[in-house]
Parts: structure tokens; C-alpha cells; sequence
């Protein structure tokens, strides 16, 4: 819409042909008047006054509105400001009517100075809005929220559950490189059992081994966030406890420790990820 020019001299706020529709019955902030006016009148700067649009819609509700976007032309003649139009204004099918009010106060908020426009009207327009009891619930949107939440969350796990896999795929490599064939479907029970009987080669090859473990154990731990049964919880911690027992033949001690805490803390996690899914799901 053109900026609508306030004339000062004449009080008149001109709307442009054409453009004298503010809306349709129950809009709301989806349209914003822009005006404009001369910065000066006499011997007083407008652009030190504060801003106020009154108006009464069809229904006869009245209310005003505080511009908060205003400004200064950039030959500083002219100033500006906006009006977002509300519920309020658009509240009834008919004319609504306004006047632009700009004031002065003093130190008390009491006005010393105010200047007007005359009444000026814009059409709202009949719409066609259903009887209440037609109406979607007010909770059908956020419906539609929780549905795509569900579904976002649901895209998460499955990356999770990769995650996952993959994590297990590495470990069960790491154990049949150092000589003891194992799966990346076996069980993490399995794969424990399978750590233990490395029992070859030097603590430098044994610390190696244990450093592998422990990064691909903690990763699977700390991503395990769905289908996590406490029969899972046990199986991994079992991995841990092996992983850790093969720092005892070299200086790795503290770094088995390590481990072992760590993957308490991921299976304390996970299997706290899981009651809180369950909850959710259950609710």
C-alpha cells in the first residue's frame, strides 16, 4: 500500500484511491498503514511527540494504538510511523474510524501540547467466519506440532540405531583383527567374551587393543538412546568390564578405570533415555 500523507495545515489524513479497505472482519497483524507527515508545524518539531492512533471499530470497541516504528525522512522534512492493524480494529464488519493524536508531556505525564486529525474511516469487510461450535478445537495446531515433533524424533532414533550399529560393526572388527573372529551381529555379551581371550602379545598391543575398545564402547553408550532393555544395559557393561580387565598387565590401569566409569555413566544414560521415552510414549 502507498504511504498515506497526513496534511497538517488541513487535519486530513488522505488515503489514496482505491486503498480505503483496512480488512476483513476477524483479521489480525496482517497488515501495517504506513503515514507520513511534515516534521514541522509552526514553530513546534512533531518529531518530539509521542504517537497514538485512536480508533472505534463497527461495533463500536474502542482503542488505540502505540507506533513503535517511526522515523525521519532523509531530508529531514518529513516523519513517519506505522500501524500494525489488530484484532481489535478488524474485530466487526462495517467502517472502522481513527484519528492520529501526537502529544507533549511534562515531567508529571500530564500533556501540555496536542495536536489531531479529523475522523478518517476505512472498510472492513464482511468475512465468513463458522459458529463457534464448528470451530476446530484451539488444540488442533499444536496437535499438528506434537505429530511433527513425533515424527522428527522418530527420523533421530533411526540415525541413533545406525549409530549404533555402526559403532558395533567397528568394535567387533577391532576384536577379530587381534585374532579372535567376531561378528558385528554377535551380542554384546559375545563380544565381551570375545575381548577376554585376547590374551596375546605385548601390554603396548594389549594398551592399543583397550584403546580402541574404549573409544567404540563409550561411543555405543553414549548413543544408545532407544531400544535399550536392561538385558542391553548389562551386555555393554560386560564389554566394559573386559576392556578394563585387559589393562592389567601394563600401565593402563587408570585408563581401564576410566573406561569402566564411563560406560557406567553412558549405560546410567541410556537407560535413563529410555524410561523417559517409554514415559513419553505411555503418555
Amino acid at each position: 500500500m502507498d504511504i498515506i500523507e497526513i496534511d497538517t495545515e488541513q487535519r486530513k489524513v488522505n488515503i489514496p484511491y482505491g486503498n480505503d479497505v483496512m480488512g476483513v472482519y476477524h483479521d489480525k497483524d496482517v497488515r501495517t498503514l504506513k503515514f507520513e507527515m511534515p516534521r514541522y508545524y509552526g514553530e513546534y518539531d512533531l518529531s518530539t511527540f509521542q504517537k497514538r492512533i485512536n480508533y472505534i471499530n463497527a461495533e463500536g470497541i474502542k482503542n488505540i494504538y502505540i507506533p513503535t516504528n517511526t522515523w525521519i525522512s532523509e531530508d529531514n522534512q518529513k516523519i513517519g510511523f506505522s500501524w500494525l492493524i489488530g484484532s481489535t480494529a478488524c474485530g466487526a464488519s462495517g467502517s472502522t474510524s481513527f484519528t492520529i493524536c501526537l502529544f507533549l508531556t511534562d515531567e508529571n505525564g500530564d500533556i501540555v501540547k496536542e495536536y489531531n486529525t479529523e475522523v478518517t474511516s476505512m472498510k472492513v469487510l464482511e468475512g465468513c467466519e463458522v459458529d463457534s461450535g464448528k470451530v476446530e478445537p484451539p488444540y488442533k495446531d499444536l496437535i499438528c506440532r506434537f505429530e511433527k515433533l513425533v515424527e522428527n524424533t522418530k527420523e533421530e532414533f533411526e540415525q541413533v540405531k545406525k549409530s549404533v550399529s555402526d559403532s558395533k560393526t567397528k568394535l567387533a572388527d577391532a576384536v577379530t583383527q587381534k585374532g579372535v573372529p567376531t561378528a558385528s551381529d554377535d551380542a554384546f555379551d559375545t563380544i565381551a567374551e570375545n575381548i577376554s581371550k585376547i590374551q596375546s602379545g605385548s601390554a603396548d598391543t594389549k594398551a592399543e587393543v583397550k584403546e580402541t575398545m574404549h573409544a567404540e564402547v563409550k561411543e555405543t553408550m553414549h548413543a544408545s538412546v532407544r531400544d535399550v532393555t536392561d538385558a542391553d544395559l548389562t551386555s555393554v557393561a560386560s564389554v566394559a568390564s573386559a576392556v578394563s580387565l585387559m589393562s592389567l598387565e601394563d600401565d593402563t590401569s587408570t585408563q581401564g578405570a576410566e573406561t569402566s566409569e564411563d560406560i557406567a555413566e553412558g549405560a546410567d544414560n541410556a537407560e535413563q533415555a529410555t524410561n523417559n521415552t517409554e514415559h513419553t510414549e505411555n503418555e
